[in-house]
């Protein structure tokens, strides 16, 4: 593709001191690859084959034009491209005397679709230069790479102390872009206005490209999920017919809900790539809902959701009540009695003078005891024991003893010999009869 360029009448794109070191492009270093990298051309080059005139910007820095010397505006990458958008700019040129110096040229560098093969600068604002006014045989040259929050100054732009300065924005499905000179930007960019009149709408754009074969492609949209306030809405495709063309959009407001977007091809090869190279685009709002997902080479069908339901505000907090408790008592205003400040008068009483009584006598005063008897213990009687008697033993009459209480009659009591005896107490103890002293 770099051989081919030159048949269009590229010279390279270099960076720096570096010939051919701007790889952003084709017209940088060449690839041996038959079918790629995808990538297209730097922003000069791209200025130069005249394929984007309608969507092109350019500024005659230090004219009397409205846009010469301030635009604020969104940067389309190439290949979002879309033939009937005419609010897209892709390219700018910020043109000055060929005698001051090389025209600077601007482009998003978008890195996706027939771009996503980029080698330097993907996903920012690429700034180069050019001579032969971006239309001839010219040399270019990478300035600037610029992501989000970033900016360039270009000094004495036009060859004074005047300045001209890029800055950009934002980045995103586009990037926003300043370009000033002299400070004679004043206003900030206007939001673009939906348009939907209704505020809890949105405008649903379907982008269709068609291949060889346009009318086996049809897609459908439709509700899902249960946003509140959301209309059941089923649409369809209209029936296309012509051939390898950028359709009509089919444009339309629908309320903000969630939904399911189907496109069909009826043979089942999808848009891409064996019968020409359609493709598609879904906005929801200013948002390209399956960006990277679009290319057509989708086989029989492709289905995706997007969308969001509106949350509803958080009602506010309870407000506190209006009695509230009654703060503490507070402390007592008079201070606590102060410390004594005498100190006692009459001193301890003195430690005892007498000296503690002497320790017990250690040893005792008494003789020892008598030692152990010196004498052997009798010997034992040599004499048997006498015989037991040959004679019965008397049985003896059990004696019961009284406790006698004078002048109180004994009961009748069995003496030794057998006989009874009784008789009264006429003395305490009195003996029972049988001679014996009752007890």
């Amino acid at each position: 593709m770099h051989e081919l360029g030159h048949n269009f009448g590229f010279d390279h794109s270099n960076e720096g001191t570096q010939d051919y070191g701007d790889q952003s492009g084709m017209m940088g270093s060449s690839y041996s690859e038959d079918e790629g990298p995808l990538m297209c051309f730097n922003a000069a080059k791209s200025w130069q084959t005249g394929w984007f005139n309608e969507k092109r910007v350019n500024m005659n820095i230090g004219g009397s034009e409205a846009t010469d010397n301030c635009l604020e505006t969104d940067i389309t990458g190439q290949a979002d491209y879309v033939a009937v958008d005419t609010t897209q700019t892709i390219l700018v040129k910020m043109n000055r005397a060929s005698s001051l110096g090389r025209d600077l040229f601007l482009m998003y560098n978008k890195k996706t679709g027939v771009n996503s093969g980029t080698a330097e600068g993907g996903n920012t604002v690429m700034v180069v230069e050019a001579g032969a006014e971006g239309t001839g045989y010219a040399e270019s040259w990478l300035m600037g790479k610029l992501g989000a929050g970033q900016s360039q100054t270009f000094a004495g732009y036009l060859g004074d102390d005047r300045d001209l300065v890029i800055t950009v924005l934002s980045i995103g499905d586009t990037a926003q872009v300043k370009i000033e000179f002299d400070g004679l930007c004043t206003n900030t960019i206007a939001p673009t206005p939906s348009p939907c009149e209704n505020p809890n709408q949105k405008q649903v754009s379907v982008q269709i490209a068609t291949d060889t074969y346009p009318a086996e492609t049809s897609w459908t949209l439709k509700k899902v999920g249960s946003c509140a306030g959301q209309a059941d809405l089923n649409l369809s495709s209209p029936t296309y017919s012509t051939a390898n063309a950028v359709q009509a959009a089919f444009e339309q407001c629908v309320d903000k809900g969630q939904y399911e977007f189907t496109i069909t091809d009826a043979y089942g090869d999808g848009m891409c790539c064996s019968y020409g190279a359609g493709s598609f685009q879904v906005f929801y709002g200013d948002r390209d809902v399956f960006e990277g997902q679009s290319s057509g080479d989708f086989g029989a069908s492709f289905t995706g959701n997007f969308g969001e339901c509106d949350v509803p505000a958080s009602p506010p907090p309870t407000p506190a009540p209006v009695n509230s408790t009654p703060p503490p008592t507070p402390a007592p205003v008079n201070p606590p009695t102060s410390l004594p400040t005498t100190e006692p008068t009459n001193p301890p009483s003195p430690l005892p003078t007498n000296p503690p009584s002497p320790n017990p006598t250690a040893e005792p005063t008494n003789p020892p005891p008598t030692n152990a008897p010196t004498n052997p213990p009798t010997p034992l009687p040599s004499s048997p024991p006498s015989p037991a008697p040959t004679n019965p033993p008397v049985a003896v009459a059990a004696v019961d003893k009284y406790i006698c209480t004078k002048n109180a009659p004994l009961p009748a009591t069995i003496c030794a010999d057998g006989s009874l005896a009784g008789g009264s107490c006429s003395t305490a103890n009195a003996p029972d009869g049988c001679g014996n002293g009752g007890k």
